[in-house]
C-alpha cells in the first residue's frame, strides 16, 4: 500500500478487492422456555432490574432473574387486573396507566408504579393542588424518554372515539403532575399504537386505528425539548407492533405479529433481515434488559400453550469506531444527526470538521489494515481504495460525505478504514489528515 505522509506525493492505486460471504448476524434466539403459565394474556414492562411481566388474569407480577431463562413470581394480588393498560419499558421504573377494569367494567386512568423494594404495584396518587389527569381510556400507549420518571402517554379509546390528546406526568415525592401538551401539530386520534422511548430522549409513536378503525402505518416523534409532534415522512413499518428502546446502540426496536423487525436510529427506519428467526407469535412482546451484572441485551416474551418463550436478540456486528487518534488538524466522524451505523443498503452520512477554510478536501476508504503512521503524526492510510478518492464541498471547514453501503451480504463484517485529508498552503507541508475511523458493515 502507499503510504503519504508530510512532504510526500500523493499516490492513487486502483484495488481489487474480494469480499467475503457472511451471514446477517442479526437474529431472536429462544433462551427459556415453559416458564411459568399458561396464560391468556401478559403485559410487558421494564425497569433498571430487567423485564416485568403482568398477567391481568391472575394479577400475578413475574420478573426476570439470572442470565434472562428464569421468571420469578414477586407479586400476587388479589382480583382481576386491569386490561389493556399502557405501561413504560424505558424508565427509571415501571408505570402502568389505564385499561379496562375488570371488576367494574369501567375505564380507568390510574397510574400504577412498580416499587423493587417491596415488590409491589402502587397506586401514584396526584400530588395536591394539581388535579389535572388524562381522561379514563384502554388502548392508550405510554413511553419514558429518559430515568427522571417522565412519562408521556397519547390516545387510547375512551369507549366513543380514538383519543389524540398527549399528556405529560412527572413524579414528585411519590406523586404525580400530570400536564396536557398543547400541540399545533399531533398525530391523528388512535389506539393501540405502539410507543417506546427514541434517541435523544424522545418519544417513537407507531401505527394503531384510527378513526372508524381505520389501519394507521404512520410515525410520529414526541421532542421532549419543544414538547412536539413531528411526523416522518419515509419507509416504515406497515403497522404497530412491539417496540422498546435498545440503549446499547441508542436505537428503538419494532417487531410486527408477522415477525418483520425494524429499527429507527433518530433519522430513520431500517428494516433489518433476520437470520433464521424463531416463529414468533403475534403477541410477541420485547423489553430491553439492562438486569446489572448481566451483558444488557434485547429481551422478547411470547405465550405459548405451556407458559412463556423467553428470546434474546443479537444485534448487527456493524461499527463505526475512530480507531487512531491524531494530534492533526481535523476529525472524522458521522454526522451530528446519523445515530445509524452502516448497514447494508444504507447512506452513511460522515464528516471531515475542522478544516481550513481555504483547503481542499477529500475522503478516503480503504479495507481496513490496521497500518498506522510510524511516525504518530496522522496516521495516514491514503493509498489503495474501495472507493474512488473523492472530493468534498468544503463550507466553513467542514466536509460531508456520504458513503452508500451496497446492499449485498458479500459485504457484512467488511471493515473499512476511512479518513479525511486537506491540501492548503497555510498548514506545514501543505498537506495534513483527521483521525482514522473504522467503519464495520453490518447486515
Amino acid at each position: 500500500m502507499t503510504h503519504v505522509t508530510p512532504m510526500s506525493k500523493t499516490i492513487l492505486l486502483p484495488l481489487l478487492l474480494t469480499l467475503h460471504a457472511a451471514a446477517d448476524a442479526q437474529t431472536w434466539q429462544i433462551t427459556a422456555t415453559a416458564n411459568p403459565g399458561p396464560f391468556v394474556t401478559l403485559e410487558l414492562g421494564a425497569d433498571p432490574a430487567g423485564p416485568l411481566a403482568y398477567d391481568p388474569q391472575t394479577n400475578n407480577t413475574f420478573a426476570l432473574f439470572g442470565s434472562g431463562t428464569v421468571w420469578n413470581l414477586v407479586n400476587s394480588a388479589t382480583g382481576l387486573g386491569p386490561l389493556l393498560t399502557a405501561m413504560t419499558r424505558d424508565g427509571a421504573v415501571s408505570h402502568r396507566f389505564g385499561g379496562l377494569d375488570q371488576s367494574s367494567g369501567l375505564f380507568s386512568n390510574t397510574l400504577s408504579r412498580f416499587d423493587r423494594a417491596p415488590g409491589t404495584w402502587t397506586v401514584v396518587p396526584l400530588l395536591p393542588g394539581f388535579p389535572s389527569q388524562p381522561s379514563p381510556r384502554m388502548q392508550s400507549a405510554a413511553a419514558a424518554p429518559n430515568d427522571s420518571n417522565l412519562v408521556i402517554v397519547f390516545g387510547g379509546w375512551s369507549g366513543v372515539s380514538a383519543l389524540q390528546d398527549t399528556w405529560k406526568m412527572q413524579e414528585f415525592f411519590g406523586q404525580a403532575v400530570w400536564a396536557q401538551v398543547p400541540t399545533t401539530t399531533q398525530p391523528p386520534p388512535r389506539h393501540s399504537h405502539s410507543m417506546a422511548r427514541g434517541p435523544g430522549n424522545s418519544v417513537v409513536l407507531v401505527g394503531g386505528f384510527g378513526t372508524g378503525g381505520t389501519l394507521l402505518s404512520d410515525t410520529w416523534i414526541f421532542s421532549t425539548s419543544t414538547n412536539s409532534w413531528t411526523q416522518f415522512t419515509g419507509t416504515g413499518p406497515a403497522s404497530a407492533g412491539t417496540m422498546a428502546y435498545d440503549r446499547s446502540r441508542d436505537m428503538t426496536v419494532l417487531v410486527r405479529s408477522n415477525g418483520e423487525h425494524w429499527e429507527w436510529n433518530g433519522f430513520a427506519w431500517r428494516q433489518v433481515v433476520l437470520l433464521s428467526p424463531p416463529v414468533l407469535q403475534p403477541l410477541v412482546q420485547i423489553a430491553f434488559d439492562r438486569a446489572p451484572g448481566f451483558a444488557p441485551v434485547m429481551r422478547g416474551i411470547q405465550i405459548t400453550t405451556t407458559g412463556v418463550d423467553t428470546l434474546a436478540f443479537t444485534p448487527s456486528i456493524a461499527t463505526f469506531d475512530s480507531t487512531l487518534d491524531s494530534n492533526c488538524f481535523a476529525n472524522f466522524s458521522l454526522a451530528a444527526f446519523q445515530r445509524s451505523l452502516p448497514a447494508l443498503g444504507q447512506t452513511l452520512h460522515t464528516q471531515l470538521t475542522g478544516a481550513p477554510a481555504t483547503g481542499v478536501l477529500f475522503i478516503d476508504v480503504e479495507p481496513a489494515t490496521g497500518f498506522s503512521n510510524p511516525s504518530g503524526i496522522c496516521g495516514c492510510m491514503l493509498g489503495v481504495m474501495l472507493v474512488q478518492t473523492l472530493f468534498v464541498p468544503n463550507v466553513a471547514g467542514v466536509g460531508d460525505f456520504l458513503l452508500t453501503i451496497p446492499n449485498n451480504t458479500l459485504f457484512v463484517g467488511t471493515a473499512l478504514d476511512m479518513q479525511g485529508f486537506v491540501l492548503d498552503s497555510t498548514i506545514p507541508c501543505q498537506a495534513a489528515s483527521s483521525n482514522r475511523c473504522t467503519a464495520v458493515i453490518g447486515g
